[in-house]
């Protein structure tokens, strides 16, 4: 989508979100009119910054999808993009709830000197010696943070703070919300990371695994899943073996399966003879110069 084509795309939903007017759009955001008369008219190439302030007044597009208009994706595959565009739309959400939080914990526009000193505190060692402890310099801090989980821990922090001085009823965030997403999020990089060890890479044997197993994925079953797929990539299990194994000992496959006193265990099924035999002929077949 070339300057132009964006410019009417931006039109669009400025009007379809409320603002009749470009100047209407520019008291609230901050953007002077001109600078989103020229965007608008395609004259004049958007930064990703002030597209990141604009996508906050346009209900009806996102962060994401004005990046994608711009072309800052081109060459991803769809897939990528998608993942892209949700990670930018997290970031600039999870933005904005922080600076609403900032605002409760600096009406005036400044700090007080104790909530200064307590964000010092929980700060020590994140942050440069010269840091600048102002509104501002905090915002732009969490926006670069990038992790959507990362983010949420840092806005705890400045939760917890405003807790300390009785500023939490005048937050309306919904926190448990964000506690909930973030819980997702973590259990959606864990699933992934087991599909990874359980050598289920393509997202359509993800998919058919998922839809073999417990039907359609829905927050309710991911720790099913997750249950499901840690029991299954379990590594082999030894029981009643003569001896003990100490952290760092090297051992001897071979000498462990011909090992008369051990029994072993896969997945909870008990191996016989014959699994055994299989192991080590498998074995025998990956490595055939250490026969």
């Amino acid at each position: 989508m070339n300057q132009f084509e964006f410019g009417e795309y931006f039109k669009k939903h400025r009007i379809k979100s409320g603002y009749s007017s470009q100047r209407k759009l520019a008291l609230d955001s901050g953007i002077s009119n001109g600078t989103i008369a020229r965007i608008e008219s395609g004259t004049q190439k958007v930064s990703i910054d002030t597209i990141r302030v604009l996508s906050k007044y346009l209900k009806s597009t996102t962060y994401g999808d004005l990046l994608e208009k711009l072309e800052y994706f081109d060459g991803l595959s769809e897939e990528k993009k998608e993942q892209l565009k949700e990670s930018y739309d997290d970031r600039f959400r999870f933005t904005e709830e922080f600076r609403n939080l900032i605002h409760k914990l600096a009406p005036t526009g400044f700090f007080s000197e104790e909530i200064v000193s307590d964000i010092k505190k929980r700060l020590e060692g994140y942050v440069d010696d010269d840091f600048k402890y102002t509104p501002k310099e905090l915002i732009e801090l969490m926006y670069e943070i990038g992790d959507a989980s990362d983010m949420l821990d840092f806005y705890e922090i400045f939760k917890d703070i405003a807790k300390r001085h009785n500023l939490l009823p005048f937050i309306t965030q919904d926190e448990e919300e964000l506690k909930a997403e973030k819980q997702l999020r973590e259990m959606s990089k864990e699933i992934s990371e087991l599909f990874i060890k359980r050598g289920i890479v393509t997202r359509f044997d993800q998919d058919q695994y998922i839809k073999d197993r417990i039907g359609e994925l829905n927050t309710k079953n991911m720790k099913k899943l997750i249950q499901l797929l840690k029991m299954e990539t379990a590594e082999l299990e030894y029981l009643d073996f003569d001896g003990n194994f100490e952290n760092g000992k090297s051992l001897e496959i071979i000498t462990f399966f011909q090992n008369e006193g051990a029994s072993f265990r896969y997945c909870g099924r008990l191996l016989d003879h014959s699994d055994v035999q299989r192991i080590l002929i498998m074995l025998a077949t990956l490595f055939p110069h250490n026969k």
